[in-house]
């Protein structure tokens, strides 16, 4: 029996979580097309850094990634950092340090290379050649599906000209949004039909160090909570883009009975927090207080059969009073769906699918960098073996600047893939030079 949906409330951040720099109005920034030389290249510098200090520790990483750019000042700077170093701070830093846009969220373990670091910061700055982008506003997610998908492509009409009229043939949005949200998974296919056909669309969802309470994002130096940002790329050659999981059902099937867009109400006519308490139970896990249940749910998701493969995973965020599990993403009632867990072997030789499948998207261009949207669980999985998954990368990429986060949901919207929303998923974004 379906049971009525409970109205969703909208998670609000204090007021002082939300910040917005007057001096930086809220409006489309046109990137710089740096130089459309042949002899101009995309060059790429990346660093990550841990400390006490969100200035000190900042600097440093933004010092070694700046270095790596030579003479090149940098167009776009992509920075992920650690709830205890607030965001509005440091994209405030890198906007005054750098003097370049800057694309930021929150994130619950930062990369640079082939290191994971936990409470720090990490960022890749661009110096673009042949490509020029275009940073949209922060947009809410309270607003309107419609209304924010068009918040968040309104300049891209004006830069897709642009771009036509100087030969960038291809394009690419990075979007980072509010990854507690229900309705980013929505968001990610209403901006996707607003883009050209063969327009890519990759990110993720902004986490906060597993806390599972506010996730933020950023444009240049305004920073929001419960929101989501992108920025169009525009190329003369095409990005790369890779997407694998690793992972594999560990359970029977079950059907889900009673859904709610992302919140499951029951599991073969089961309580669904009931299920997840008896598989806790199975594994002789307690779960009797209200933090050991959140982190027993986020290390445990389900995917979604499509016939005998798994279509698409998703990942539990909060119990709702009634017994239902609210999940990363939409899953429909009457869907088939196991539990499903992945291996450190699986996960390491999925990330290095992804690198060949991204590889292989930039036509034999020269690799710039690397950006890696990376599940939160699959650092759980993996822990102080972490560091295999980025190995596995560098193994098919080579020494490159390799920037990214561990991420609350994947976003890989692209040709031949029938999601663009995805959890416990590696997504890898391949930047030619």
């Amino acid at each position: 029996m379906r049971r009525p949906g409970p109205r969703r409330r909208r998670r609000r951040a204090p007021r002082d979580r939300v910040v917005s720099d007057r001096a930086s109005p809220i409006v489309p920034l046109l990137g710089v097309v740096s130089a459309m030389l042949p002899s101009m290249q995309t060059v790429c510098g990346s660093a990550a850094a841990t400390g006490d200090g969100t200035e000190e520790t900042l600097g440093e990483a933004l010092s070694a990634a700046r270095a790596a750019l030579g003479d090149r000042d940098p167009d776009l700077c992509v920075l992920f950092a650690s709830p205890r170093h607030p965001l509005h701070l440091a994209a405030a830093i890198a906007h005054e340090r750098l003097g370049c846009d800057v694309l930021s969220c929150s994130s619950a373990g930062e990369i640079a290379d082939t290191r994971l670091l936990c409470a720090g910061v990490s960022v890749l700055l661009i110096a673009w050649g042949d490509a020029q982008h275009a940073l949209e506003p922060v947009v809410p997610l309270e607003a309107e599906g419609e209304v924010a998908a068009e918040a968040l492509t309104g300049i891209f009409p004006t830069h897709a000209s642009a771009a036509a009229g100087a030969g960038l043939e291809h394009g690419t949005t990075l979007m980072l949004g509010d990854g507690l949200s229900p309705d980013l998974e929505t968001l990610v296919a209403k901006i996707r039909s607003r883009l050209p056909q063969a327009h890519d669309v990759v990110g993720a969802g902004a986490a906060d160090d597993g806390d599972l309470r506010y996730t933020f994002v950023g444009s240049g130096r305004t920073v929001a909570a419960g929101s989501a940002v992108t920025a169009h790329v525009a190329s003369k050659t095409p990005w790369g883009v890779g997407v694998g999981h690793g992972t594999r059902p560990t359970s029977t099937p079950m059907t889900v009975t009673a859904a709610t867009h992302n919140v499951v109400h029951e599991l073969d006519g089961r309580p669904a927090i009931d299920v997840y308490r008896e598989l806790a139970a199975n594994q002789g896990v307690s779960v009797d207080t209200e933090e050991k249940l959140r982190r027993f749910l986020v290390g445990h998701e389900i995917g979604v059969h499509f016939f005998d493969e798994i279509a698409r995973v998703r990942a539990p965020i909060g119990v709702r009073p009634e017994g239902g599990v609210a999940f990363v993403g939409e899953v429909p009632e009457g869907a088939t769906v196991s539990f499903v867990n992945g291996t450190p072997e699986s996960y390491v030789e999925a990330a290095r699918e992804a690198a060949r499948m991204a590889l292989a998207g930039l036509e034999g261009a020269t690799l710039a960098g690397v950006l890696v949207f990376s599940c939160i669980t699959r650092g759980r999985v993996l822990g102080e073996r972490y560091p295999e998954e980025l190995e596995a990368i560098r193994e098919v990429f080579g020494d490159v600047p390799t920037a990214g986060l561990l991420s609350y949901g994947e976003i890989a919207r692209i040709p031949g893939k029938l999601d663009g929303f995805h959890n416990s998923t590696l997504v890898l974004v391949a930047i030619p030079a």
